[in-house]
């Protein structure tokens, strides 16, 4: 029996998660070689990237192999000069006459550019990580533990620099997909405030402030509460402050597993994905038990049958990868609301992001 709507003409079949068509080959490897030479790219993006090399050739602009050899940290001379060669030949850097300079794609690169934290991260978290999962696999253990000796949240709590370089990207990539799925939430959040003078949207989780500011932006009667643990706040209060939402919005701080702030209806975006169902169940018990009028999930939803999507089935192996735990399907999120008095009345995928709005409410009104 279905346990949940998706808006649609009367004539259509209820919304399910929709499984991959067979894929065709993405590779043709025919040569020696070829699958190497696929990897390389990505493989001297994150070298440049994380030896520092672009970050040099920008501040010097241009770079020349003298100045570029002069540096404590490029001292292998044989090595340099093959990775400034690749980086030419990708077309990351230009070499005229033995002068380095960065071309678009390598600005984006370097500190501050669009791509810089995305792959230093592939260099210093992901690859160990995947590289651990066959050692993983035999231990039953989760891939990023055993390539960082600590759980994901617990190394970057210890590691200050790499923890910052991952709010960022996330704040980016969160920042890529915030208005189509504001642009579903939003009739969804109208409706299950209607009546509400001044309805109160507690954002769990959400201290990149992106999804409040647009939903705040979308619902002018909205306010909202933005509830992450501590260290995380500061970039909330400055996204708010830049949107000129101070007023409309608070920042508060807090564990999600202990308690959360009061509200009419509560927004976890991307958050259940990263805990098993014993941890997910007690945030939602902690939701549910201030009696919202809903609670809305961004998720991307794996099929209750068959493979995922590509893009739904390679972000459930990086959250494996990374947390031993991922994507779950419609049936298993009705599964985990049910067990706190809440029921899926709506799964709406959005159009231009991978994640899917769903509607929660509590069980007696659903």
């Amino acid at each position: 029996m279905a346990f949940f709507r998706r808006r649609r003409p009367a004539s259509s079949p209820v919304a399910v998660a929709p499984s991959a068509p067979a894929p065709a080959d993405p590779w043709h490897f025919e040569h020696p070689y070829d699958f190497t030479r696929t990897l390389l790219y990505p493989l001297v993006l994150i070298s440049a990237v994380n030896s520092g090399l672009l970050a040099h050739i920008q501040q010097r602009s241009p770079a020349t192999r003298s100045t570029l050899s002069a540096e404590p940290t490029f001292r292998n001379q044989g090595m340099l000069q093959a990775l400034l060669d690749a980086l030419v030949a990708f077309g990351i850097v230009t070499d005229t006459e033995g002068s380095y300079r960065l071309t678009a794609r390598g600005e984006a690169l370097v500190p501050g550019g669009r791509l810089h934290d995305e792959v230093a991260l592939a260099g210093s978290q992901m690859l160990p990580t995947w590289l651990a999962i066959p050692a993983a696999l035999d231990a039953d253990k989760v891939p990023y533990e055993v390539a960082q000796g600590a759980p994901f949240y617990g190394y970057m709590g210890g590691h200050p620099a790499t923890g910052a370089q991952f709010q960022h990207f996330m704040t980016t990539a969160s920042s890529a997909v915030a208005a189509p799925l504001a642009s579903v939430a939003a009739p969804l959040l109208a409706r299950l405030t209607a009546g509400l003078t001044h309805p109160v949207l507690v954002d769990i989780g959400g201290a990149s402030a992106v999804n409040m500011i647009a939903l705040l932006h979308a619902v002018p009667t909205l306010h909202g509460i933005i509830y992450d643990m501590p260290p995380n706040l500061a970039s909330a209060r400055q996204a708010l402050a830049n949107a000129g939402l101070t007023e409309r919005c608070q920042v508060a701080g807090g564990t999600m597993f202990e308690q959360v702030p009061s509200g009419d209806v509560f927004l976890l975006s991307q958050v259940l994905h990263d805990f098993d169902d014993a941890q997910a169940h007690q945030v939602l018990a902690q939701c549910a038990a201030q009696q919202p009028h809903g609670i809305l999930l961004f998720e991307q939803v794996l099929p209750n049958a068959g493979a995922p999507p590509p893009s739904t089935a390679a972000m459930n192996f990086i959250m494996h990868s990374l947390f031993g735990t991922g994507e779950r399907s419609l049936a298993a999120y009705q599964t985990l609301l049910a067990d706190v008095g809440y029921h899926i009345t709506s799964a709406d995928p959005a159009s231009a992001a991978p994640q899917w709005v769903i509607v929660a409410e509590p069980a007696e009104r659903a």
